[in-house]
């Protein structure tokens, strides 16, 4: 069974259930990237297609969703919600052990990978260069939804919200085993990361309207939240970790300034614009195609070892 889609209004929220926000069909970052790239594959994977539905999180998510739990939140909010799976759940022992994890209130997860996460927490709060990146903020898993000039309802959810800073946790699996900060730029430039980052700093320029406009929702500190509510530049933070092998981590900081930013801001208007294209030509009711003439290949269209 498939969960249910819900449209949230206007506003930072607070304490909002991941899959709840993962579910709301507003554009987020990667629907930015699908618009950019292909337009036809946004709409087809978009609420508009009458055979969309809103997807089950995978095992990869839900591992993903324990760290960030464990990192954003510490130790004790981590251990207080999941635990280790000693046993296959096919055996009677598995079965017993899963019925008393469920008993308390908890999430078992397969013992490798609940060590994984600890000693990758631990390797990230005793790193000195970002030990200190998920402190000091008005909080964890903080959803901004808002609707653009275009009429377009948008959304994000930064990891952590600092005075100065938006904070971004993530994992590479680094499965070439290669210099792990260059696996990181590789991954920024592989997922064009950058492009969220772009679409999260705009969601934190429209967090200053809501603020003022009195729609925060949840559990918040008011003077934390205060804090961060200033036109002062805000820089994004990238904190990743290696998810396979050694728990290795690394960071990067892109300011207001950056022209990786820029060229993303850039990519973030080449999207609104083709959003804008298609809707005017295909309205939102019908598939939308991509409408190319034929033309004849030429060989140097075709990849340098094409014929080696």
């Amino acid at each position: 069974m498939h969960a249910e889609a819900i449209e949230h209004a206007p506003g930072i929220y607070f304490g909002l259930p991941e899959q709840q926000y993962h579910n709301d069909p507003a554009l987020g970052s990667s629907d930015l990237k699908k618009l950019k790239q292909s337009p036809p594959t946004y709409w087809f994977e978009s609420k508009y297609n009458p055979l969309w539905e809103p997807g089950e999180s995978t095992p990869a998510q839900r591992l993903g969703t324990a760290r960030h739990k464990l990192v954003l939140e510490g130790r004790d909010a981590f251990l207080a919600r999941y635990a280790p799976r000693m046993h296959s759940g096919s055996t009677k022992d598995g079965k017993r052990e899963n019925e008393e994890i469920a008993e308390a209130g908890k999430i078992g997860l397969p013992f490798d990978a609940f060590q994984n996460i600890m000693l990758s927490g631990a390797m990230i709060r005793s790193n000195p260069s970002i030990s200190q990146a998920f402190e000091g903020g008005a909080g964890s898993e903080v959803s901004i939804f808002w609707t653009g000039n275009d009429g377009f309802r948008r959304k994000c959810r930064f990891d952590y919200f600092k005075k100065n800073a938006i904070v971004d946790l993530k994992n590479v699996a680094n499965m070439h085993d290669k210099d792990f900060p260059t696996a990181c730029r590789e991954a920024i430039a592989n997922y064009r990361y950058d492009m969220q980052a772009g679409h999260y700093l705009n969601g934190r320029n429209e967090a200053r309207n809501l603020w003022k406009a009195g729609l925060v929702f949840g559990d918040f500190d008011r003077k934390a939240l205060e804090a961060c509510m200033h036109d002062g530049p805000t820089a994004w933070v990238w904190i990743f970790y290696q998810s396979a092998g050694a728990p290795l981590t690394w960071g990067t900081v892109i300011s207001p300034a950056n022209p990786i930013l820029e060229l993303a801001q850039s990519h973030i208007k080449m999207a609104e614009e083709n959003l804008r294209q298609y809707v005017e030509r295909f309205g939102l009711d019908t598939p939308w195609i991509h409408d190319e003439p034929l033309s004849e290949l030429d060989v140097n269209e075709l990849p340098g070892w094409w014929a080696r």
